[in-house]
């Protein structure tokens, strides 16, 4: 588990979705490049499945931040649709 983030917005990069956990989560460059600094792949059980494998290896403050977060809305279709619109060319980007 990490706690790595892009806090700076790369020149040209324009912000398309992020939380107050992670601002920049996903960023755009025009329509060539999509970042996304998630784990969208994650499922809500592979997530929980995880944190309680890894409970011995970390702080318990960070444990407990990792299972606060999973009361949020974890949205992988809502994630695979934008990315869907981004590979076709329907994100609504301008430029």
């Amino acid at each position: 588990m990490h706690q790595d983030q892009v806090i700076e917005v790369a020149d040209g990069f324009d912000v398309i979705a992020g939380s107050c956990y992670c601002w920049n989560y996903l960023t755009a460059y025009k329509t060539q490049v999509l970042t996304v600094q998630g784990h969208p792949e994650f499922t809500m059980p592979f997530f929980t499945a995880f944190l309680k494998n890894i409970k011995e290896k970390f702080d318990e403050e960070l444990i407990n931040k990792a299972q606060f977060s999973l009361q949020g809305n974890i949205n992988n279709k809502k994630f695979n649709q934008l990315l869907n619109q981004f590979i076709y060319g329907n994100i609504g980007l301008t430029y």
